[in-house]
């Protein structure tokens, strides 16, 4: 498929690993369910390649078997047919904006299961803490469907954040001055991992997949908050540097 992240001169095999079984993830969660050549076909990757990615998502437990496919023209065996996991778990993520906080619940589809909002009593560490973890209360208690055990949390934050460890470096209120350990302190209080990072990274992310004229090859840059703050998507692929400033993508 034209402008598929391909393999760059240089990279790693952990990375290339790694950045195929990206392709073949985000196909799946942009499809109700596809064969193995299907997948193949899409993402300009070979069909064994595809395979060892898919056999290692069902070992995961994030892709399950959905049947069986059409046979050929010419009444060949049916192919077998993959799809993203529902029973998998749910994924929570938290939105903060000084005390406005907001939250949303998904499948692995990324479907929205449930939503919640509400304004903290203080823009502080602990504050945003003890918020994310009520509306994630309310939000598994409020869900129509049964979400799963939460197996991942993202929570966007304005402020320089280091998106390797999820440290807050600097923030505009005085609450959050110096180095906070904002990750460590929800992944204690919501028992699962975290990933934190700047809206400038979310803003990006949402209009790569809601956006049909975003290609794979497109590199956009958004800036924004009182400094430039950027981020490029790059062969798929979003690039940026380790707290997101601008002058890191030079």
């Amino acid at each position: 498929m034209a402008g598929s992240p391909l393999p760059q001169a240089g990279e790693k095999p952990r990375d290339i690993k790694l950045n195929n079984r990206r392709i073949v993830l985000g196909l799946l969660a942009r499809k109700d369910r596809a064969t193995l050549g299907e997948l193949a076909a899409e993402s300009a990757l070979s069909r064994n390649t595809v395979k060892k990615c898919v056999d290692f998502f069902l070992q995961k437990g994030l892709v399950a078997d959905a049947g069986k496919g059409s046979s050929t023209s010419e009444g060949g065996k049916k192919p077998d047919m993959f799809a993203l996991d529902r029973r998998w778990g749910s994924i929570a993520s938290f939105y903060c904006c000084g005390t406005e906080l907001s939250g949303g619940l998904y499948d692995l589809t990324r479907d929205c299961l449930c939503e919640a909002r509400e304004n903290l009593p203080a823009y502080t560490p602990e504050a945003v803490v003890a918020g994310c973890r009520r509306l994630l209360d309310r939000m598994l208690a409020e869900s129509p469907e049964r979400p799963g055990p939460l197996r991942w949390v993202t929570c966007s934050i304005h402020g320089i954040v280091d998106i390797h460890t999820g440290t807050v470096l600097s923030n505009r209120q005085d609450a959050w001055n110096g180095r906070v350990p904002l990750g460590d302190m929800l992944r204690e209080a919501l028992g699962a991992p975290v990933s934190c990072c700047n809206p400038v990274r979310t803003m990006l992310l949402c209009e790569a997949d809601a956006d049909p004229a975003v290609a794979d090859n497109s590199a956009i840059v958004y800036t924004n908050g009182p400094g430039a703050m950027a981020a490029i998507i790059r062969r798929g692929i979003v690039v940026q540097g380790k707290r997101c400033v601008l002058g890191e993508l030079a």
